[in-house]
């Protein structure tokens, strides 16, 4: 914990925020306050760098949202630098990657590049994988170094890797043959999906987080793949109830609709759209409430 600070510079590509400190509901109004005075210009890139931010609550992250939304305004757009991995952790679980670009230090996020590409389009440059055919199954203990593998691979930083062993250790959260892989024709994993317990209000539901393909199979149909035989196992278990935290382009063509139609809301702000809910039987309509998270997804 510390004092709330926020340095400003130019870069080439725009202004560049260096904030350091507590980013709370006490100090979350300044940064708020700050955004107004910052001239952007078309095209122009703002660069928030959390390298020396000690804590970032709920509050902070509507804040950087308001970030996001100030360079829209503008025709600008926002990156992150240097996220903590706590904070970032909580980007990914709410679907916030989708909306900021991820940057390991200032200097990466104000060097120029070329237009971002999708998060589901390999990192490296080859060309999308063909489309094939892939056989989902559940995950097997012979499986798991390949399954961190895929994690390592899919995000930018360890915590996913990390979310997950934390996740299998929780007798709270963990459901056996909830945990799926597509494989290949020689039965290698390229994709995964997880799905553990969360409740609605006091309703037990599921969470589907973290969905991963390797960079180099991915936009090739093993996410999707994955994602439908998580969803029909969890229908075959008898759990009615799917929250996810996405992107609205992608997980939407599985069923997923708005959760907020529904009365569904988090404890922390998140754009509307990128939570999502499904109900896997018709009979058994959507509960109403705020959803709460298996511990180790820290929110």
């Amino acid at each position: 914990m510390g004092p709330f600070e926020i340095a400003v510079r130019d870069a080439p590509t725009g202004p560049v925020l260096h904030l350091s400190g507590d980013l709370d509901h006490s100090t979350a109004p300044r940064l708020r306050e700050r955004l107004p005075t910052l001239v952007l210009r078309s095209g122009q890139r703002l660069v928030l760098d959390l390298g020396q931010l000690s804590f970032c609550d709920s509050s902070g992250i509507a804040a950087l949202i308001a970030a996001h939304h100030h360079a829209a305004a503008g025709g600008a757009t926002v990156a992150l630098a240097a996220v903590p991995a706590n904070t970032l952790r909580v980007l990914h679980t709410v679907g916030l990657d989708q909306v900021f670009p991820v940057h390991a230090d200032a200097d990466a996020a104000t060097a120029p590049r070329p237009a971002r590409l999708s998060r589901t389009a390999p990192r490296n440059g080859p060309p999308p994988a063909m489309p094939q055919h892939w056989t989902a199954r559940a995950e097997t203990a012979a499986d798991r170094p390949a399954v961190r593998e895929i994690l390592l691979a899919a995000f930018p930083t360890p915590a996913e890797a990390g979310l997950v062993d934390a996740l299998r250790a929780d007798p709270d959260a963990w459901i056996d043959g909830l945990s799926l892989v597509a494989v290949d024709e020689d039965d290698r994993p390229a994709g995964h999906a997880l799905l553990t317990r969360c409740h609605i209000g006091e309703h037990p539901a599921l969470c589907l987080a973290p969905v991963a393909v390797r960079p180099e199979r991915q936009r090739a149909g093993a996410g999707a793949a994955v994602v439908r035989a998580a969803l029909d196992a969890a229908r075959r278990a008898d759990e009615p109830h799917v929250v996810v935290l996405g992107h609205p382009g992608y997980y939407p063509r599985f069923g997923f609709g708005r959760a907020s139609a529904h009365g569904i809301r988090l404890t922390i702000d998140v754009p509307d759209e990128a939570l999502m809910a499904l109900t896997l039987d018709p009979g058994r309509p959507l509960p109403a409430g705020t959803v709460r998270y298996a511990a180790p997804f820290g929110i």
